[in-house]
């Protein structure tokens, strides 16, 4: 298990990299049009609305990933006050795997899921109960969907109170997350220079 959490945050900052290789190449050729829709979501919905944004982005199984709306707070003008509005998205994280739990425990009410889940569990029970919380952290911590593992833990019947605790490592992927985006522009700078 060491060697797959080892695996995991590799991949993690493997997709940080790519993402930050990303943000800059869009700063680079489009940095206006971000800071201005940046501004525009910041005037449009706040803070509170970027953080709801988290919230929903790792409750749902959905393609967008929360890191957007960390990228929208650090183009937009409210980002003074970071570290308490990135805790609070670290913390709506946090909420929606436990949602995201939750909703997988209502799964197991449907007929189709529960032939499913069963064939599962017949064949992956044990490793699952004995290993599904790290399948969290790696979710928490790593590209992997964080809402996908958090619903399979639901569906799988995991302990709510452990899934809890293994959903807090999403608060320091945030973080870390935010932080590459702090210092994006003084990597694009410096890029600048070389190139």
């Amino acid at each position: 298990m060491e060697q797959e959490l080892k695996k995991g945050l590799i991949k993690t900052v493997v997709f940080l990299l790519l993402f930050a290789v990303i943000y800059f190449v869009l700063t680079l050729f489009f940095a206006e049009g971000i800071n201005q829709l940046a501004a525009w979501f910041a005037n449009r919905f706040g803070v509170s609305g970027m953080v709801l944004g988290v919230f929903v982005t790792d409750s749902i199984i959905s393609p967008i990933s929360p890191d957007l709306f960390l990228m929208l707070f650090m183009k937009s003008p409210l980002k003074d006050a970071w570290p308490f509005w990135v805790l609070m998205m670290g913390m709506a994280s946090t909420a929606a795997g436990i949602f995201g739990t939750l909703c997988g425990r209502y799964l197991r009410n449907f007929p189709w899921a529960k032939r499913y889940l069963a064939k599962i569990e017949a064949k992956y029970g044990g490793t699952i109960r004995q290993y599904g919380l790290y399948g969290v952290v790696l979710g928490a911590l790593t590209p992997i969907p964080f809402s996908v593992t958090c619903w399979m833990a639901g569906a799988l019947n995991l302990p709510i109170r452990s899934v809890f605790f293994a959903s807090l490592w999403r608060i320091p992927r945030i973080f870390l997350s935010y932080f590459f985006f702090a210092f994006s522009d003084q990597i694009h700078l410096l890029l600048q220079k070389m190139f």
